[in-house]
């Protein structure tokens, strides 16, 4: 059998043990998780609570670290269903995940005036973005929506700075900030 084969195989092993679970509201073994972040291979004891990204993720609460985390089915070896119940359904939170494509449990609301570029931008760039857009009656647009991060709308602020105008989020308006601050020793030598 090739390797994309026993990947499979073992992912959807994984993944009908980790429902079972969930149905059956026990923690599971996350055998050998292979973790980029941690450069870890490790034995995870958690609470999986919601499946993700067509199958190839689970959302889980991790006993050790008391932290809602996301896990690939890929970067693990094998799931045990451990005779435990849940302790922390209280803990479980759904994730959200917003038009730049960042997920989290914690959102951020952000307001920003559009001119007629970034206005035409955001929509061709994120169709998604149409319900949080109202037109003023100058001629300009106000966009508001929930954030996870402020990478991605950061990166669209930045790169039209001069046709757009934050108008709510105090954390954004710091973030932006810094990250212009940043930038001005970026070419320094």
């Amino acid at each position: 059998m090739c390797i994309k084969g026993r990947v499979q195989r073992r992912v959807d092993q994984c993944m009908s043990r980790l429902k079972e679970a969930m149905a059956a509201r026990r923690m599971v073994s996350l055998h050998n998780y292979s973790s980029p972040h941690s450069h870890t291979v490790s034995d995870r004891i958690v609470e999986p609570y919601m499946m993700m990204n067509d199958g190839r993720d689970v959302r889980c609460h991790e006993i050790s670290s008391h932290i809602n985390k996301t896990f690939k089915l890929s970067r693990m070896e094998s799931v045990e269903i451990l005779d435990v119940p849940w302790v922390f359904e209280n803990k479980h939170k759904d994730v959200y995940t917003d038009m730049f494509m960042f997920s989290g449990e914690q959102r951020h609301t952000v307001t920003l005036h559009l001119g007629q570029l970034s206005h035409n931008l955001m929509i061709e760039e994120y169709p998604q973005s149409e319900k949080c857009i109202t037109a003023n009656d100058d001629g300009s647009w106000t966009f508001h929506t929930d954030v996870v991060s402020f990478l991605g709308i950061g990166r669209f602020v930045l790169g039209l700075y001069d046709d757009i105008k934050i108008i709510g989020c105090p954390q954004f308006i710091d973030y932006i900030n810094e990250k212009i601050k940043s930038m001005g020793n970026f070419y320094k030598v």
